[in-house]
């Protein structure tokens, strides 16, 4: 079920419903050969795209979403597992009714486009992530796991002072904006503490899947990441079986929609382009 609020010269507002009833708010843009799904990050909201929506609406067909727990969307779930999180994006998918999509997630969307990507493979056009799959071999030590058992009790705590640290530590450059990284710890820091914590637990435990993730991917795998933290291509080579391309950013963070929109748009711009030329292929 989704319920419609829109009026001439602006976008789609709409709210579908994902499988445990919370309401999930997308805006559809435009029109076009593709339809783009853009999935946000961990703890962020749809608006982070607004850049993208501005340059691509003019081309093609533009979704953007609140995962549930984040921006207007529901927050009353109970667990916030990267599996529900795909179902909102499901949701969305089976009210647009649309073909030919493209899915685009940056941070934790990484996880979700792809597994929603396994449901709506016939309706797939292309995989895009965003600062995505850096470190798929990541190892399993001791030492990591009492890392994490340390972070998380600080969250615990003081999820302010958790959250804070995690952002300004991990997921910046020494050339990042410090008005950027204020935003983004201003944005994180007002969401549910327990959903935010809850989240990330599950992240950290499904990111070492990413390998068995790529073995199954349906479509090849393009990627736009910052040079902040290397990506190790020689795991990509070796997990991603229907291949992958990687377009880089230098001088930046986690965050290439807010550090470097424009550059961001160029590097989706052209794999969009040889999205769409392999789809009219097909036609």
């Amino acid at each position: 079920m989704s319920f419609f609020s829109c009026s001439s010269g602006k976008p789609k507002q709409v709210v579908a419903l994902s499988f445990d009833n919370q309401p999930i708010h997308y805006n559809i843009y435009g029109r076009g050969p593709l339809t783009l799904v853009f999935v946000h990050g961990w703890a962020t909201n749809q608006t982070y795209w607004d850049s993208q929506v501005k340059f691509f609406s003019d081309k093609y067909r533009i979704v953007t979403l609140d995962l549930v727990g984040h921006g207007a969307s529901g927050k009353a779930r109970q667990n916030w597992t990267p599996e529900n999180y795909a179902r909102d994006v499901i949701a969305v998918i089976d009210e647009i009714e649309a073909e030919n999509l493209v899915l685009i997630g940056h941070d934790m969307g990484d996880e979700i486009i792809l597994r929603a990507s396994r449901t709506k493979s016939e309706k797939l056009a292309g995989i895009i992530g965003v600062d995505n799959f850096k470190n798929v071999d990541v190892l399993d030590t001791d030492s990591l796991q009492k890392a994490e058992d340390r972070f998380f009790n600080i969250m615990k705590k003081n999820f302010k002072i958790g959250a804070e640290f995690y952002v300004a530590e991990y997921l910046f450059s020494p050339f990042s904006n410090p008005a950027t990284i204020k935003k983004v710890i201003d944005d994180v820091t007002k969401v549910n503490p327990k959903m935010a914590t809850e989240t990330l637990k599950h992240l950290f435990k499904d990111y070492k899947n990413d390998k068995q993730f790529l073995r199954n991917i349906i479509a090849p795998l393009y990627l736009v990441n910052s040079d902040y933290v290397p990506t190790d291509t020689i795991a990509l080579k070796k997990h991603c079986r229907r291949g992958f391309e990687i377009t880089y950013i230098k001088d930046i963070g986690h965050f290439p929609m807010l550090e470097a929109p424009s550059e961001l748009n160029d590097a989706l711009a052209k794999y969009l382009t040889r999205i769409e030329k392999r789809v009219k292929s097909k036609d």
